[in-house]
């Protein structure tokens, strides 16, 4: 919102130097198209926030217009040096839902060998095509387990790296801001260059605060596999 509030301005400016003649109506309807798109932007995502609140009521079967103000105290703290092999091997060799599959095989497996006197050929059969397609299942599984926790590492060391880059940033824009200020005090800036680079601070903490929760959420995920492969 505060971001549309600055476009909108600048739109305005704008308006008022093409009516002068001080702009092109090429220029004017780029700034406008911008503040057009930014609408847009801001409308996709109030619509996303209102679903994902309707998605989180329906699980704990709640009113859906339900509102929350959801805050988790996660702080940031690096992977460290970890084996994602080793990690992939404990989640499948810990995993519940593998377990059951693999008794599932045994089970099936016994009576294949150790048929009852009613059992027919065409049972033999149908036993014989359960197990392959359990086997399926697990070698599936294993796959999308290993997928699972391939993607949460390599979020996370992307995740790690674009948290250092966010800092150099924030500094970099806190110099810039001071700089700004003065320009400003002496007349040679205007407050919407203060504005536009103070939001852009607030955008670039905003988006450090939502980087350090799902890098959190991701490592809690990683080193409790179970929590995702059951």
């Amino acid at each position: 919102d505060d971001q549309l509030e600055l476009d909108k301005q600048e739109l305005n400016i704008a308006l008022v130097k093409k009516n002068l003649g001080l702009m092109s109506d090429t220029e004017y309807n780029s700034i406008k198209n911008a503040y057009d798109q930014s609408m847009l932007n801001r409308n996709s995502r109030s619509i996303a926030i209102d679903n994902a609140y309707i998605a989180l009521n329906k699980l704990m079967n709640r009113d859906l217009d339900n509102r929350y103000d959801l805050e988790l105290d996660l702080s940031y703290k690096e992977l460290g040096a970890v084996s994602l092999s080793g990690t992939i091997k404990q989640a499948t060799d810990n995993s519940n839902k593998l377990q059951s599959l693999r008794d599932s095989v045994t089970m099936l497996t016994y009576n294949y060998e150790h048929p009852l006197s009613t059992t027919s050929n065409e049972d033999k059969e149908i036993i014989e095509t359960n197990i392959n397609q359990t086997y399926r299942s697990i070698n599936d599984t294993k796959a999308s387990i290993e997928q699972q926790l391939t993607s949460y590492y390599n979020d996370i060391v992307s995740m790690e790296s674009d948290y250092e880059t966010y800092l150099i940033q924030l500094d970099e824009l806190k110099e810039s801001l001071k700089l700004q200020e003065k320009l400003f005090e002496l007349g040679k800036a205007t407050q919407i260059s203060v504005d536009k680079l103070k939001l852009q601070i607030g955008t670039l903490e905003e988006n450090i605060r939502s980087l350090v929760y799902n890098h959190a959420i991701s490592v809690m995920k990683y080193k409790n596999p179970l929590l995702i492969t059951g």
